[in-house]
């Protein structure tokens, strides 16, 4: 599994769109948000978590950085591919750690193509959100559906779906579906999200499931960016219809 990839494309999307929108003139000033959200994911039966960070702003961004709160190390963000106003920094595999993530009070500068420089912060606490873990997966051949169902988590705010084929290439990406929801349905037949490429018959995959939490203080507006906490399960399944 590709470790930068975990967080939804719909997520960011979702994000992105949810912040531009509230910058529809062209003479708006240069703005931008900042977001730090922890990854916790099983590896050999341990947990391990990770941080990333994402700077969204209304324009194109030449550069960004964020300095942490304890160790004070300043980490460069990269521009998001296909994106040109988000920058990210997000945890390889080598990242991960099982220690608890740094909290308090993060630092981020963005600077514009003009060469405006402009500052944010973001403070941010660690949970260990649990994650959902898939509990039933069903095939109708009739109606060539999937179903997945999973527990619930009360602490989330929701979750999302994605499956992968076995050169780690994204197959299906769900769309999100909120806290209460614990059963989802994959189809080629009906809009329950993209499908990147066609499954194979026989062929296996990855569902990988993720749980997400937003900061305590969003608000519907911002929701967007602000993502607290994600922690991500997976099951193995083989497409048989």
């Amino acid at each position: 599994m590709n470790w930068k990839r975990l967080l939804s494309n719909a997520l960011l999307v979702t994000m992105i769109l949810g912040f531009t929108s509230c910058f529809d003139d062209e003479e708006e000033a240069f703005s931008i948000e900042a977001d730090v959200y922890y990854i916790n994911k099983l590896v050999d039966g341990e947990w391990m978590h990770g941080t990333t960070y994402y700077v969204y702003g209304n324009e194109s961004m030449s550069s960004a950085k964020v300095t942490t709160p304890v160790t004070s190390e300043t980490i460069e963000l990269e521009a998001a591919a296909a994106y040109y106003n988000v920058m990210v920094s997000s945890p390889a595999q080598e990242d991960y750690s099982v220690n608890t993530p740094e909290e308090g009070n993060f630092q981020f500068e963005a600077t514009n193509q003009k060469g405006e420089i402009l500052y944010s912060t973001d403070e941010q606490e660690f949970v260990n959100l649990e994650g959902a873990k898939i509990d039933s997966i069903g095939f109708d051949s009739n109606n060539f559906l999937m179903y997945v169902a999973w527990n619930e988590i009360e602490e989330s705010d929701g979750y999302y779906l994605k499956m992968y084929d076995s050169s780690d290439e994204l197959v299906f990406e769900g769309y999100g579906v909120g806290s209460d929801e614990t059963e989802f349905i994959i189809s080629e037949y009906y809009s329950t999200g993209n499908w990147i490429q066609d499954p194979v018959e026989g062929d296996d995959y990855q569902l990988l499931l993720q749980t997400f939490v937003y900061d305590d203080d969003a608000t519907n507006s911002n929701l967007a960016y602000n993502i607290k906490e994600v922690t991500v399960t997976d099951t193995m399944i083989n497409w048989d219809f």
